[in-house]
């Protein structure tokens, strides 16, 4: 995310190329995710946060349930996909 302080772990160019298309198919996912729950819940995409669903899937990760404590409009809308 910006101005995260995260630095690539990787030393050798073939990994560093691997870490990098890792964030960009996580990247590409998420925003997959929320075009499907902004089409879900009848809005527009671009009115969702990526940090938001970010953290919801980072949590569904963990967790397994996305875990929303207040319900909102992606919070809703991810939770209809992950069911």
């Amino acid at each position: 995310m910006r101005g995260s302080d995260r630095v690539l772990r990787s030393r050798l160019p073939d990994l560093v190329r691997q870490e990098l298309w890792a964030y960009l198919l996580t990247h590409h996912a998420i925003s997959s995710l929320i075009t499907r729950a902004a089409v879900a819940a009848d809005t527009d995409p671009d009115r969702v946060g990526f940090a938001r669903a970010l953290n919801i899937c980072r949590r569904t990760a963990i967790f397994g349930t996305p875990h929303i404590r207040a319900p909102h409009l992606l919070g809703q809308a991810m939770q209809t996909l992950t069911l």
